[in-house]
């Protein structure tokens, strides 16, 4: 019982480390300026639940540091860009994301929507401020529905609600 038990789990951290290689992968050739334009907005109604930067912890270990801001909503309640862009990645991640949408908004600036229940953009697709991307969802390793919402500069991530409350210039 205990060696499936350690195939599981490594098994499941192969597929963690696939999803995070893909996202990378639809990354790494930003638009080289800016897609959007004015000021920044937050994707979906609701009570922030979980913030940016916040240490977590799954069964008691360690899971590291909330790269992004959950927004609780209820299932099926809208999700908009949060400025404009195109979108890189419009894809079901089963191991932790679920449905999940990236929009590159140029400069190397991206947004990402996590646990959507409906995706209703695709690659390639240029997004505008304010537009219908998705619904809120309970999709991939979540407890109940919610919005996950990041935005990294390249990889490294930064608070959302910063860029909303201070905008984003180059």
């Amino acid at each position: 019982m205990k060696n499936r038990a350690t195939a599981a789990k490594m098994n499941n951290k192969g597929a963690l480390r696939a999803e995070k290689l893909l996202v990378q992968s639809k990354m790494k050739n930003s638009y080289g300026a800016p897609l959007w334009s004015g000021s920044w907005i937050t994707p979906t109604r609701g009570a922030a639940t979980s913030a940016y930067g916040r240490r977590r912890y799954v069964n008691g270990k360690w899971w590291g540091q909330h790269n992004g801001a959950d927004i609780k909503a209820p299932g099926g309640a809208p999700v908009l860009a949060t400025n404009g862009g195109r979108v890189v990645l419009s894809a079901y991640l089963p191991a932790l994301r679920g449905n999940c949408i990236v929009v590159d908004h140029g400069c190397n600036v991206f947004s990402l929507y996590m646990h959507l229940s409906k995706r209703e953009v695709s690659e390639g697709q240029s997004v505008a401020k304010g537009q219908r991307i998705g619904l809120v969802g309970a999709t991939g390793f979540v407890t109940g529905a919610h919005l996950h919402w990041e935005v990294r500069v390249g990889w490294e991530p930064v608070d959302p609600n910063r860029i909303v409350a201070r905008g984003l210039q180059f």
